[in-house]
């Protein structure tokens, strides 16, 4: 069976895609740490890698509201250059209306990782995915 993730004549439905983006946020071996954010409309889960990377997943429960928001995690120091992959509502929205299907976003940003702020779109699901800046014992990133 489809397991709920594809129509009858293959059309992917929204979980398929869904699916995609925590497929690139966690995986057997990896560790739990603490994060936590500043609106009780997200919700946010990272993952250490064994690589010593992290990966972030940030869901949006909001239906209409694009939120701005800190993130905070315990015992990680990242690079300012973030992969982020997000799937929400308006990909949906853009199959539904008939303008094909698309499926989650990949981009490259910038993130200051004092700060950790950044913007959420309605009914979405983002994964940040962070390397570890070394640890040099002489201040700050690189």
């Amino acid at each position: 069976g489809s397991y709920g993730m594809v129509s009858d004549i293959n059309d992917p439905y929204p979980v398929y895609y869904g699916a995609q983006v925590v497929a690139r946020w966690a995986k057997v071996g990896d560790i739990v740490i603490p994060t936590k954010s500043t609106d009780p409309n997200l919700s946010a889960y990272t993952v250490m890698k064994p690589n010593g990377n992290a990966s972030m997943m940030i869901l949006n429960k909001s239906a209409t509201s694009t939120i701005q928001s800190k993130i905070y995690m315990t015992g990680f120091n990242p690079k300012k250059k973030v992969t982020m992959c997000s799937y929400g509502k308006w990909h949906d929205d853009v199959t539904r209306l008939g303008y094909g299907s698309v499926g989650p976003e990949e981009s490259e940003t910038e993130i200051n990782p004092k700060l950790m702020l950044h913007s959420f779109p309605p009914y979405s699901m983002t994964v940040l995915e962070f390397e570890q800046v070394p640890n040099t014992g002489f201040g700050d990133q690189p």
